[in-house]
């Protein structure tokens, strides 16, 4: 590694998952986080095609730490893990999977990050329609958050209309948000 840390027999691995996942600024950014922290983490993409197989991997894998989960995995990854938050389980869609005591937990950050990026640049959405573009599981959990903080529909759309009407039903139809996603 260009910055002088040594990789050994205690590094802890991190990776994001996906195909494609070449194109993915992801590694650059969180080795840059973890050098700043002084962490003795690594992170590295992983073109993934047999989910489950790379799934008992990253089980075996005693250093493996955590994924990163991108398209086409955050819908498929869910049924191998022993864990999935309520969110998560709620959009359909994981993008984050944290081993802890060997076991898999996933987890949706998509949705929350979002809203508070709008937040961030002054935009809330409290109160205010939200119109999504895309319809696979980020733009599942970015509508149910954003639902969630404003109490009206998201509407996804996509190019591939029965996708996201799929995409709406799930996000608008179910009734309130859970408890742990409304605002105090």
């Amino acid at each position: 590694m260009s910055d002088g840390r040594m990789i050994d027999a205690t590094t802890q691995v991190c990776a994001v998952w996906g195909n494609p996942v070449e194109h993915s600024l992801s590694p650059a950014i969180h080795n840059a986080a973890f050098v700043e922290c002084d962490l003795n983490y690594v992170y590295v993409g992983f073109r993934v095609e047999d989910v489950g197989a790379a799934v008992t991997g990253f089980r075996a894998l005693h250093n493996f730490r955590g994924l990163s989960v991108t398209i086409p995995h955050k819908v498929s990854i869910m049924p191998h893990l022993d864990r999935v938050d309520p969110i998560a389980r709620h959009v359909g869609s994981v993008n984050t999977v944290v081993k802890e005591d060997g076991l898999l937990r996933g987890t949706s950050t998509d949705g929350p990050a979002a809203v508070a990026a709008l937040r961030d640049e002054g935009v809330d959405p409290a109160g205010r329609p939200v119109l999504i573009l895309g319809s696979g599981g980020a733009a599942r959990a970015i509508g149910f958050a954003s639902r969630c903080s404003s109490g009206r529909r998201a509407w996804p759309f996509s190019a591939l209309w029965t996708k996201s009407c799929t995409g709406s039903r799930r996000i608008c139809v179910r009734g309130p948000p859970p408890r742990c996603m409304r605002r105090s």
